[in-house]
């Protein structure tokens, strides 16, 4: 899978995706994450902190961010904050 041309998602921010998928009780298949990368319906973040993301945000405004390097969820006051 790729983010953009030559930069693909690492086994870390694989599980980042992952764990903001279960939020929604989602098990997508590599084909629909990928489609939904580059529909930007999951994308990859730097927060103000420095901190990568892996951000979903679903047509009816659901959404689910998660720190690639720890893999915590984020609440919604930190997405307001950091993105």
């Amino acid at each position: 899978m790729e983010w953009y041309a030559d930069r693909e998602v690492t086994s870390k921010e694989r599980e980042a995706i992952d764990e903001a998928l279960s939020t929604f009780n989602y098990n997508l298949s590599d084909d629909d994450i990928q489609r939904w990368i580059n529909d930007d319906t999951i994308s990859l973040n730097t927060c103000r902190n420095g901190r990568d993301v892996v951000w979903i945000l679903l047509e009816d405004n659901n959404e689910a961010c998660v720190y690639v390097d720890s893999l915590k969820s984020l609440t919604s006051a930190e997405i307001e904050e950091q993105l």
